[in-house]
């Protein structure tokens, strides 16, 4: 008769699985660390003229190039996940001397970020003070 500690082994977790549940943890720890607030402030001026938009102005594509993997970083911290590839793709195209359509991407990319940082804000809102 097998008693409750004779069950078996315990199930491993998938590799994968860590790998997720150790990068939340990590972006768990970042934004308790650093604070929300300061995270969505790091993006939005990211984003705005000062950064991206002036460096796009001046066909700066080294530090468009930087600023965006800057971005790509934060937003995807505070899960922000569509400003995040977006702020990729063009990171990318800046790198490869993919210039046509750059205009494009940058102005979706401000879009979506604000319309982002927004929804982030809403469900801020309702989270528990840490």
């Amino acid at each position: 008769m097998l008693s409750a500690s004779d069950s078996g082994p315990t199930p491993r977790r998938a590799k994968s699985d860590f790998l997720s549940v150790s990068y939340q943890s990590v972006n768990t720890a970042l934004r308790d660390e650093l604070g929300l607030e300061y995270l969505q402030q790091t993006v939005a001026n990211d984003v705005d003229e000062a950064n991206v938009l002036q460096a796009f102005r001046d066909n700066n594509m080294e530090t468009l190039a930087k600023t965006l993997h800057d971005l790509k970083s934060v937003s995807g911290l505070i899960g922000m996940q569509e400003t995040s590839a977006l702020a990729a793709k063009i990171q990318d195209d800046c790198l490869n001397g993919q210039h046509d359509g750059l205009k494009d991407t940058v102005e979706k990319l401000q879009q979506v970020a604000a319309n982002e940082t927004e929804e982030v804000r809403k469900i801020a809102s309702t989270l528990p003070e840490t």
